[in-house]
């Protein structure tokens, strides 16, 4: 089964949308997708008390996102 919705985006959060789904070769819809994708990973994860954030090959997490 499939759900279809629409969203209302600023300006600005359409622009880098579209910057970013277009440097990953995808359209807006499969960036959108994975971008949900990784909200579900991310809230799972600090859920079981785990930290979400950024870091470089082998090194420790550089930025932590908050409020997931």
């Amino acid at each position: 089964m499939t759900v279809r919705f629409s969203i209302t985006l600023s300006d600005r959060l359409n622009q880098e949308l579209e910057q970013v789904a277009g440097s990953n070769d995808d359209k807006k819809v499969d960036a959108l997708r994975k971008a949900i994708h990784l909200y579900i990973a991310a809230t799972k994860a600090t859920h079981e008390g785990k930290k979400v954030g950024i870091a470089r090959p082998n090194q420790e997490l550089a930025t932590e996102f908050v409020g997931l």
